[in-house]
C-alpha cells in the first residue's frame, strides 16, 4: 500500500502545487476523520488533546519529554513526534501507533514534511512549544496559527529583563511585558502593536534571545501567548493556566 501511494502521489507532481497541496489536504483530513474514534478513545476529545512541539537535538527531545509529562499531570493527553501520553498518566509513554492510523502513519513517510506537520496539528485542540531553541518546528507552529490553535510559546533564560551586556544604563521593558514573578508574558495581541523589531532601546526577552521574527509573530494573537522563564518548572504555572483557561492576554472590548 506504501508503495502503490507513493507512485501515485508522485505521478501528481506534475500537476499545480495549488492541486497538490488540496490533494495532500483531502488525504490527510479524510485520514484524521477515519481515526478519530479510536484517538478519541485512547487520547480523549480534542479539546483535551495537546500537541508539545520542540527541537530534537542537544537535549531537546528531553525537555519536550519533561513538558508533555508535564500536561499529563494537568489532566490532558500530551502528543509528541516519540510517542503519546494520556492524562494523568505521565509514568507512561506509549507508542504512537495506538493512536495514528497505519495510512496516516504511512502518509508521515510518503507526503512532504512540510504539508504534513502543517496538517497534523488538526488533531489537537492546543500546543505548546518550546522556542528557546528555534528550529525544526516552524510547519507545526505555521499550521497552529493558520488553523487557529491556541499555542503557548516560551524560552528558558536566566536573564529576561535586561541583555547580559547591559551594565551601566538599563533599558525600559517593552510596555507589552508583564512580570508574574516566576515568568514574563508578553502580552501583544496583534503583530502592528510589537516594539521590539522597530526599537532598540526596547528591552524583550525574545528578541535578545534571538528568536526569529517569522516564529515570533505567530504568537502575537489574541489565542496565543509566549512567555519567558528562567528554566522548566517555573514554567508549571502559565502552562496549567494555558491550558485550563486559555492566553491571559487583556483584550480590547
Amino acid at each position: 500500500m506504501p508503495d502503490e501511494l507513493g507512485v501515485y502521489l508522485e505521478g501528481l507532481r506534475d500537476a499545480s502545487p495549488e492541486v497538490l497541496l488540496l490533494v495532500y489536504k483531502k488525504l490527510l483530513d479524510d485520514a484524521f476523520k477515519e481515526m478519530e474514534d479510536n484517538l478519541s478513545n485512547r487520547a480523549g476529545d480534542r479539546k483535551r488533546r495537546v500537541f508539545c512541539f520542540g527541537p530534537y537535538p542537544n537535549g531537546g527531545w528531553q525537555r519536550i519529554d519533561a513538558v508533555a509529562k508535564k500536561v499529563s499531570e494537568f489532566g490532558y493527553s500530551a502528543l509528541t513526534g516519540f510517542g503519546y501520553y494520556r492524562a494523568n498518566q505521565p509514568d507512561q509513554i506509549r507508542p504512537l501507533d495506538e493512536i495514528l492510523s497505519p495510512i496516516v502513519m504511512d502518509f508521515s513517510k510518503i507526503i512532504p514534511g512540510h504539508t504534513f506537520f502543517h496538517e497534523i496539528v488538526k488533531i489537537a485542540g492546543k500546543a505548546t512549544f518550546d522556542m528557546t531553541v528555534g528550529r525544526g518546528q516552524s510547519d507545526e507552529l505555521r499550521g497552529c496559527y493558520d488553523y487557529r490553535i491556541p499555542s503557548l510559546g516560551f524560552i528558558t533564560r536566566e536573564t529576561i529583563e535586561r541583555r547580559p551586556d547591559e551594565t551601566i544604563k538599563p533599558r525600559p521593558n517593552c510596555v507589552w511585558l508583564s512580570n508574574y514573578g516566576s515568568y514574563w508574558g508578553c502580552e501583544a495581541w496583534a503583530k502592528s502593536l510589537c516594539e521590539g523589531n522597530r526599537d532598540s532601546n526596547i528591552v524583550c526577552p525574545f528578541y535578545a534571545h534571538k528568536m526569529p521574527w517569522f516564529s515570533l509573530q505567530l504568537f502575537l494573537t489574541k489565542e496565543n501567548y509566549l512567555i519567558a522563564a528562567r528554566n522548566l518548572d517555573d514554567v508549571n504555572e502559565p502552562l496549567k493556566q494555558f491550558l485550563d483557561h486559555g492566553s491571559p492576554k487583556n483584550l480590547p472590548d
